[in-house]
């Protein structure tokens, strides 16, 4: 299983968000938020904050492969 970045860069393009601004929004760092484009598993807080600020449910942040 791993995150579905194809649904965050669509996100942060269709809000305008440079990956900066959609970190600041998040409350994760930019370091952090590029592991995770890099295929890295983030803790579950950082999933949290992510589907809280995308309004995304938590099981629909990952690519079930």
């Amino acid at each position: 299983m791993k995150v579905n970045v194809e649904k965050y860069e669509k996100f942060m393009k269709e809000h305008q968000l440079t990956k900066s601004e959609f970190c600041k929004k998040c409350g994760i760092s930019v370091k952090t938020f590029n592991n995770i484009l890099k295929g890295s598993n983030p803790q579950i807080m950082t999933i949290v904050k992510i589907a809280d600020f995308t309004g995304y449910k938590v099981e629909n942040i990952f690519s079930w492969e």
